[in-house]
């Protein structure tokens, strides 16, 4: 069996502990058992949805916890017990609990995490209906081009020029994956190298006093660095942006292959949210529109004709307790808190149309506080005040995407 066919419309990463599992699953007879110890990074990430799905549709599931600890390893591991079926089984058991298949699949990435209590919440419709996200770019050097605000001001040490640099294969070599090129590549450089080509670059001289700059300043963008602020934070960086930010894309362009793309970069400026990617919890504030985004801050931006006022209502949303519960155990129980994930997050469809205007009017009011220098957590009154706005009710789902299923399709035990 091609690993492939395991995963079927639901994407699947090419491990070789899946590849090892599925191969070894399809030389067994029906009753016969695989007990495997891997990562359980398994049970929630969207890169093993395809593996999950396969496994749990062909497959006794039985996940229990490792005896012992791994001294070379400080990643969690579980025990995978797979005994072949002929005949789909109705649930699987993680950690002693049974999970129903029916509830798996409410979620987007078929978590092996979920449960009859939060299992409700995944209507259909998700964030992802209303916002995209996305990562931000890794710039390559950040002390080259990033420079921190105290007091309204910068200091810049640099003075930066472009240059023409030949074209070389040693060069291309040198920053390509792994130091390898293509035939064809190879043979494009060379020619290249031999008619003396140049390509433009980066060049940068230390000063003798750094230049003080006030900000806001023309060349100088504010750049979205992750932090745990909640609600809204004062912009603390920029990012040098002279040329509508050419010296950098130049710097990258020309450094190693890793640096050439530029994530995020049609959303550059825009308004939105934005979190710390790597966290226990999702630490969501407010982003101002004309901002340059950094990978290590992922966002979310409205679709086009969604009401400005969604943003809010997200805001509020993310960050309730239900819903970082959701996040941190359903959808992706590591650290990490992708942009993928934050739009698979289920969209509020239960709250009252009542609730969704007081919780934005609650969001405004708090926004409006934070950009005046007050200071919240998530154990302020008013940030714990918005738990009760999106609690569960019944019989209040107001919005469901496509012919996804509703609710009342699905049976809770």
């Amino acid at each position: 069996m091609l690993y492939s066919e395991c995963a079927t419309a639901k994407k699947s990463k090419k491990e070789t502990y899946a590849f090892f599992i599925v191969k070894s699953i399809d030389l067994l007879k029906p009753g016969g058992q695989l007990v495997f110890i891997c990562s359980d990074t398994l049970l929630t990430i969207a890169t093993m949805t395809g593996l999950r799905s396969w496994l749990q549709n062909n497959c006794d599931v039985h996940i229990s916890e490792v005896p012992g600890t791994f001294s070379d390893t400080n990643q969690n591991m579980l025990i995978l017990t797979l005994t072949k079926q002929q005949v789909r089984p109705t649930h699987i058991t993680v950690f002693e609990k049974t999970v129903s298949l029916e509830h798996i699949e409410t979620t987007p990435n078929l978590s092996w995490r979920i449960d009859a209590d939060l299992a409700k919440y995944f209507t259909g419709m998700t964030i992802g209906d209303k916002m995209v996200a996305t990562s931000g770019m890794t710039i390559g050097n950040n002390k080259l081009f990033l420079r921190k605000i105290v007091d309204g001001q910068i200091e810049e040490p640099y003075e930066f020029a472009y240059t023409e640099e030949k074209i070389t294969l040693e060069r291309e070599i040198e920053r390509a994956r792994l130091g390898k090129l293509s035939q064809r590549r190879i043979r494009q450089v060379k020619e290249l190298e031999e008619r003396g080509v140049t390509e433009k670059g980066v060049a940068w001289k230390q000063l003798k006093t750094p230049k003080r700059i006030t900000i806001p300043h023309e060349e100088y963008c504010y750049y979205n660095k992750a932090i745990t602020q909640i609600i809204y934070a004062r912009p603390e960086w920029v990012i040098f942006w002279r040329d509508d930010g050419d010296y950098v894309y130049t710097f990258k362009k020309t450094g190693n292959w890793y640096l050439h793309g530029v994530g995020g970069m049609k959303y550059f400026g825009r308004e939105g949210l934005s979190w710390a990617l790597i966290a226990h919890r999702i630490y969501a504030r407010y982003l101002p529109s004309g901002s340059i985004l950094d990978s290590g801050a992922p966002c979310a931006f409205l679709r086009q004709g969604v009401e400005r006022d969604e943003l809010f209502f997200i805001l509020g949303w993310a960050l309730t307790d239900t819903c970082n519960l959701i996040l941190k155990n359903v959808l992706n129980h590591t650290r990490n808190i992708q942009s993928k994930d934050f739009e698979r997050l289920p969209y509020p469809v239960w709250v009252s149309p009542e609730c969704k205007r007081k919780a934005i009017m609650a969001i405004k009011d708090l926004l409006a506080k934070a950009r005046a220098g007050q200071s919240f957590s998530f154990k302020s009154e008013e940030v714990r005040a918005l738990n009760g706005l999106y609690e569960w009710q019944d019989g209040q789902v107001t919005e469901i995407a496509g012919n996804r299923k509703t609710p009342r399709q699905l049976t809770f035990f």
